[in-house]
């Protein structure tokens, strides 16, 4: 029996420590970032943290399992290495695998023999591969599709093999069938449903991307099932299918699902679903106080849940718990954006679900936007798609779905115009599906922080570095400056609401023109306001602010007049006309007048109320993906047209009035 410390020795360190012991059971992806959480909320200070790893490597990217086929660097895909342990005095145990826990004496003993005690205690066990009870499946020559480990021994045996078979066509056995074909190999694929990747596309982006993969060389088998697998006299494998059909191959490869690794807690007694799964509630506790469970080993509230996202959503939430926050785990968004054998493959939302929906197809491109009750609830996609990371937070807000977007998108495959340019995004669009990095939390790693390339991004943020799918739309936004635009335009906002309350005071305030007495204030109030030559001041003031709002406008809408920043002119816009409203109470005297007088102040009251709607909608249409922002896309283009339809009455009208003040 070999030890590294007497546990009466142990208790009296950490005793001495003053801090609570923690134990991690799992070194995989989820039990990784629960360390990293762990140090950044500064449970360090509180905690002795203890991770045991059954393989004995420290944690990697599973996810960039396929990159380390190719190249076969450990090092790119490591996420800690154990050199970041043992310099945030996180104790870790790689190739010791956890046998039993006894929870009255809150111990665990490992596969070295070893004993150690807990205060509390954490399961990120993860998965294992799901192999079916299928004969002959013990033959050499027949793997799984799981680890470095895996990766290493295929890699060996596939020296001496031709032909291949992955059992799966999810998107385990994809990335599995992507990484023997780059061995050279030719590559069979079979899935028992009639369509690859179920869980994430319908019959038709399934069938457009089966069509587009088996033109890269893939053999495909739907529909059917491993039925036994043979050894052959030369020593190659025969794979026998439910529908009659004989496959002669060297390398079987089992990636048909995974299964929670809960044996350890059932064995522990802890509540364990029969389906597998340890249950924990919206805490992420197990049946047992003190004891708890992230990542793929957790069946909460009946779910089981196969990515890294929810995984890593879950160790958050727990790091906040460990801290005393009252965070709760709800669930997690289970969408998929990847790029399966060279093809992008988007699944968001509720797409699968019997809503209604629109689609549009051309070339190797399927996109689809599932709708319920106007809003967008779900999407799928084939191919390229730039507005995924928008439409998935569009999704998450359930934004509404007008007419003028469902026509464009049919038309033309997106929802929104001029926004293909990832600078051009609402901040909280999402860039990075798998750590739920916003293009806001970006702008403001590179602004504040200095991050100017996807290599800092990536590290300040996380955004990349489990699929890399997203690394384009990172390349795309490093570079010039990029303003944040996580908030509406204040400015604007205010100028906005300042010229609502200049319409309210015209309209509401009584007259101050009149008074009987030659010395009273009234009467002298109405000769400055009626004289003459105040009226041709204050009246050429509004025609003076009126032109350079109207100049203003143009900023936009000439293609040639470029100049300044339109933001800026567009405030300015707002205050000039919010001064020649001031300027109107000066010249009428609160006094709307009567016929060609009255049709003047009309007019001009009423061009800016619709300059006030117009302020409002432009200051939060891109504030984000949300309903906010939704309402205002779809009427600040209306609201606009009205503004500018009503000034053009205006020349006219302010014509007849001159010619009357001068000559009538």
């Amino acid at each position: 029996m070999s030890t590294i410390l007497p546990e009466n020795l142990q208790e009296k360190t950490d005793l001495a420590s003053n801090k609570e012991r923690i134990l991690l059971i799992g070194n995989g992806m989820v039990g990784c970032q629960f360390c990293i959480d762990f140090l950044a909320k500064g449970l360090n200070h509180k905690f002795e943290l203890t991770v045991f790893g059954k393989e004995a490597k420290p944690a990697y990217d599973r996810v960039k399992l396929t990159d380390y086929a190719r190249e076969q660097k450990l090092s790119k895909i490591t996420l800690k290495d154990l050199t970041w342990y043992k310099k945030n005095n996180i104790k870790i145990h790689v190739d010791e695998a956890v046998i039993s826990i006894d929870r009255e004496t809150k111990t665990l003993t490992t596969s070295k023999d070893n004993t150690y005690t807990y205060d509390r205690l954490v399961f990120a066990t993860g998965s294992k591969p799901f192999v079916p009870p299928i004969p002959g499946k013990e033959n050499d020559g027949v793997f799984v599709y799981r680890t470095c480990k895996d990766v290493d021994q295929i890699i060996d045996y596939s020296k001496k093999s031709r032909v291949a078979i992955v059992i799966g066509g999810g998107l385990l056995g994809l990335e599995a069938a992507n990484f023997i074909k780059d061995l050279g190999l030719d590559t069979h694929i079979i899935e028992q449903a009639d369509y690859l990747m179920p869980r994430q596309l319908d019959h038709e982006g399934s069938n457009l991307f089966k069509d587009i993969i088996e033109r890269k060389g893939y053999e495909l088998h739907l529909g059917t099932l491993v039925k036994e697998i043979h050894k052959l006299p030369n020593g190659s494998l025969s794979v026998e299918l439910s529908n009659g059909d004989n496959i002669s191959t060297d390398i079987v490869i089992f990636s048909a699902g995974v299964r929670s690794n809960s044996d350890l807690a059932k064995d522990a007694g802890l509540n364990c679903s029969p389906s597998q799964g340890i249950i924990v509630n919206d805490e992420l506790s197990t049946s047992e106080p003190n004891i708890y469970a992230i990542g793929e080993c957790v069946n909460h509230r009946g779910n089981l849940y196969g990515l890294v996202l929810p995984g890593y959503k879950m160790a958050k939430v727990l790091v906040e718990r460990l801290l005393g926050l009252d965070s709760h785990f709800y669930g997690a968004d289970m969408s998929t954006r990847l790029k399966m054998l060279g093809v992008d493959v988007i699944s968001l939302g509720d797409a699968l679900q019997p809503y209604k929906s629109i689609e549009y197809k051309s070339g190797n491109i399927y996109r689809k936007i599932t709708h319920k009750d106007g809003e967008i609830v779900g999407a799928i996609g084939v191919g390229e798609w730039l507005q995924a990371g928008q439409i998935q937070t569009a999704i998450s807000n359930r934004m509404p779905l007008n007419e003028k977007e469902k026509r464009r998108f049919l038309k033309t495959g997106t929802l929104w115009a001029e926004r293909e340019d990832v600078k051009k995004w609402p901040d909280d669009a999402i860039i990075c599906n798998c750590m739920r990095v916003s293009k806001g939390d970006l702008i403001c790693c590179m602004n504040e922080q200095g991050a100017k390339t996807v290599e800092a991004l990536a590290e300040k943020t996380g955004a990349s570095t489990v699929c890399g799918s997203c690394v384009p739309l990172l390349e795309n936004l490093c570079g010039e400056e990029v303003t944040e635009r996580r908030k509406p335009e204040k400015m604007l906002i205010l100028v906005s609401m300042l010229t609502l309350a200049a319409v309210l005071t015209i309209i509401f305030m009584p007259t101050i023109i009149g008074g009987d007495s030659y010395n009273g204030d009234d009467f002298q109030r109405t000769k400055f306001i009626t004289d003459f030559q105040t009226r041709q001041i204050t009246g050429f003031t509004i025609l003076g602010f009126t032109v350079l709002a109207a100049l203003l406008s143009a900023r936009k809408r000439i293609l040639k007049f470029r100049i300044g920043s339109y933001p800026i002119w567009r405030i300015l816009h707002g205050f000039f006309g919010l001064f020649s409203m001031i300027t109107l109470m000066l010249h009428t005297g609160f006094s709307a007048g009567t016929n060609l007088n009255f049709m003047l102040f009309t007019t001009f009251t009423f061009i800016n109320f619709l300059g006030f709607l117009t302020g409002m909608a432009s200051a939060f249409e891109f504030f984000g993906l949300n309903k906010v922002e939704a309402f205002c896309r779809k009427w600040r283009p209306q609201i606009t047209f009205l503004h500018i339809l009503a000034f053009w009455p205006l020349p006219v009208l302010l014509t007849f009035h001159i010619i009357q003040a001068y000559y009538f």
